[in-house]
């Protein structure tokens, strides 16, 4: 499945569950932020080509930027929602 395909699943599954307005659209520029990396630095276009070493060095590039730690479990608990 393509990335861009989840992305759209994702945002419907964060409108069912009622997120807010705001919340949603930080939650999307956030999966777009990823999708791009995988896509341009991992050359990673569909889900089934993600693994954990793709989503730990994404991590590891946004704490590098500065990204703080709770920012970063915010985003491995939104996954599982």
């Amino acid at each position: 499945m393509l990335l861009e395909d989840i992305l759209a699943e994702y945002m419907y599954h964060c409108e069912a569950k009622g997120f807010t307005p705001k919340m949603r659209l930080n939650k999307r520029q956030e999966y777009k932020q990823l999708m791009k990396y995988l896509i341009d630095k991992r050359a990673v276009s569909e889900l089934e080509g993600i693994t954990v070493h793709e989503l730990r060095a994404y991590f590891r590039l946004k704490q590098k930027g500065g990204l703080q730690p709770q920012g970063i479990v915010s985003m491995y608990i939104i996954q599982g929602s």
